[in-house]
């Protein structure tokens, strides 16, 4: 078994996250990886998808949501 140092295991969480360099994929592939994505408020899907993705638009979502690929879910 391998054993990591705290710096590898400091950066463990946000490269799962997808949060250390711009994911490639799309909204649909982002939100599956991360099984979801935390929003009580309107726009923290917005701002946790812009932070994630090397190119992303609100309409991007909106569509998906309108398409009924993404759901909300109380």
């Amino acid at each position: 078994m391998k054993t990591i140092g705290l710096a590898e295991l400091n950066r463990t969480l946000p490269e799962r996250q997808m949060l250390l360099e711009a994911c490639q994929g799309g909204c649909v592939e982002v939100i599956e990886r991360l099984v979801g994505l935390q929003a009580q408020v309107a726009s923290p899907p917005y701002f946790g998808l812009w932070g994630r993705m090397g190119s992303f638009a609100a309409g991007d979502l909106m569509g998906l949501r309108d398409a009924k690929v993404v759901v909300r879910a109380a």
